[in-house]
């Protein structure tokens, strides 16, 4: 049999989605109500029958009144069966926090605030509107006569016969369209340029800035937290900072080194030159005595 190769799973990339919501915990103990919640439950119908408006904030004043004119002893039973019903409540949450569906739902919501840190700053109020291309144009001047010929049909459709309209046309009748829109364009650039410089959109990339800068923040404790990203210096071996302090030592001690071969090489190069230059002397001594020596004879 053929050894297969383990196939390796890539990480999944956490981004902010249009229209992500914030998961629930279905599987959860659910909370109780508060004593106040548990009796109005029970008498909003009778509040809105004593009441004269049907409006809910109308019902939930009358509500609010009746409850405080209870007597004592029965607002007492109200709120000690609460009391009994959140200490239930919190005995079962703390046995369902060591279950894997609670491990589970944590991850989700971890991630799910971990993408919403990358939701993008709004934009700008302020900035001047884009203006119309020339197909907008002529759709704005075409849009209500295509209506009054059709009138039972759909604005898609409209659109479409617009849009179909328009290819129609040629250079010559598109020409009036594309000039205005043209100087609608110039004069946007302008407006924006004037606007880039204004206090209000100082103001608005500052505080775009100091958002960008707060997510960050938040992403990074919460990927930590999660296990996404480990601390430098943790785990097995010394911190990054003492391995460099390590290699500099080295380098050092490594230079010395070096620096002390090359100081032997030069006084071991320079010992031999002087014996080299000694020996020479010599010689020329001694060929000078025997010169000396023959010339003497030779005179005899």
């Amino acid at each position: 049999m053929s050894a297969t190769a383990p196939t390796t799973q890539k990480k999944r990339a956490l981004s902010y989605e249009k229209g992500l919501k914030r998961p629930k915990d279905l599987n959860a103990p659910k909370r109780p109500l508060t004593g106040y919640f548990q009796w109005a439950a029970e008498n909003r119908e009778r509040a809105q029958e004593e009441c004269t408006s049907s409006n809910v904030a109308e019902v939930t004043k009358k509500l609010g009144a009746m409850w405080r004119s209870l007597p004592a002893d029965e607002r007492t039973g109200w709120e000690e069966k609460s009391k009994a019903q959140m200490d239930t409540y919190k005995k079962d949450f703390a046995e369902y926090k060591k279950t894997s569906k609670y491990e589970n739902f944590e991850k989700s919501l971890c991630e799910y605030n971990i993408k919403m840190t990358y939701k993008p700053y709004k934009k700008d109020e302020n900035m001047p509107k884009r203006p119309l291309s020339a197909y907008m144009l002529f759709a704005a001047d075409e849009r209500p006569k295509m209506m009054l010929e059709n009138g039972d049909a759909k604005i898609t459709e409209i659109m479409s016969l617009v849009a179909k309209k328009w290819k129609e046309q040629t250079d010559e009748n598109k020409a009036p369209y594309n000039e205005k829109a043209k100087t609608f364009s110039v004069k946007h650039a302008e407006t924006i340029e004037t606007y880039r410089k204004s206090q209000h959109h100082i103001s608005y990339l500052a505080d775009k800035e100091a958002y960008q800068k707060r997510m960050a923040t938040k992403r990074l404790r919460l990927m930590k937290q999660a296990g996404m990203i480990v601390d430098e210096g943790k785990g097995s071996g010394s911190s990054p900072i003492k391995k460099r302090v390590k290699s500099a030592t080295k380098k050092k001690s490594s230079k010395k080194a070096s620096g002390k071969k090359k100081s032997a090489k030069k006084s071991s190069a320079k010992k031999s030159s002087k014996k080299k230059a000694s020996k020479a002397k010599k010689n020329s001594v001694a060929k000078k005595a025997q010169k000396a020596k023959a010339a003497n004879t030779s005179k005899k």
